[in-house]
């Protein structure tokens, strides 16, 4: 876990983070589940543009009883695969634009909570529209239209030395989606499930009355650790020591 934190902090320390603008709270999120109006969504599906990625696919399947919805409260949350459920009124608010753009990341998404924002993160490499498999590309021929298509892949191949050099330099993250951290009214702890071991939850309200709901398994200290960092925004102390994420 600290690893994993580690290497992310500093991905975004490679030109995503502003000047000043210090990450808070790090996760990596599972499948996201989400209600909108009447409509229940298992799994979440996009509901708004979002870009195309080269994300590998989640390793783990929803529970046959959550994925056929075969549940009466939120037994849900005892399904290990799922890491949040997202509610709203409108498929354009908030929590569902974030989950659109978790469930686009797959499994290279990354939520960022920092001083100045909430972001859907991932790795800059894995933007873009899938790569083709070698058997998909199309037949060029053996003769000499073939080869001469052949060369040409080769020239163009060589001649992107330097852009490739130039890629090396760019941000190791990109941004999926982000909200200034005005646009969240709080964050607040949640105990979840039907059985004598509760699960529990981070929650994050938005102020368009949205909510995202997200597995949290130490979100006592979540919470007060959001608490204080942004209490410190508010009072600044010089000779504190600087916010360090979780």
């Amino acid at each position: 876990m600290f690893d994993k934190l580690g290497k992310a902090v500093g991905q975004l320390e490679t030109g995503w983070l502003a000047p000043h603008e210090r990450p808070i709270l790090v996760r990596w999120p599972g499948h996201v589940l989400s209600t909108i109006g009447n409509s229940r969504h298992i799994p979440h599906v996009a509901q708004g543009p979002v870009p195309p990625t080269r994300a590998p696919q989640l390793r783990t399947e929803l529970h046959p009883v959550v994925r056929e919805g075969r549940f009466w409260n939120d037994e849900w949350v005892h399904d290990t695969a799922v890491w949040g459920w997202a509610y709203a009124q409108r498929p354009d608010h908030l929590a569902i634009r974030l989950a659109d753009h978790c469930v686009a990341g797959r499994a290279a998404s990354t939520l960022v909570l920092t001083t100045h924002r909430l972001a859907v993160v991932i790795e800059t490499s894995l933007l873009g529209e899938p790569t083709p498999e070698p058997g998909d590309e199309p037949e060029t021929g053996r003769g000499i239209l073939g080869k001469a298509l052949t060369l040409a892949k080769s020239f163009r191949s060589d001649e992107g030395g330097d852009d490739k050099a130039s890629r090396s330099e760019a941000p190791v993250v990109a941004t999926l989606w982000e909200t200034p951290v005005n646009a969240i009214r709080g964050f607040r702890p949640l105990d979840k499930g039907r059985s004598v071991s509760v699960v529990e939850y981070l929650v994050i309200d938005f102020v368009d009355g949205s909510v995202l709901e997200f597995a949290a398994p130490h979100v006592s200290q979540d919470t007060q650790h959001i608490d204080k960092c942004f209490q410190r925004l508010s009072s600044p102390d010089p000779t504190a020591p600087p916010i360090q994420p979780r």
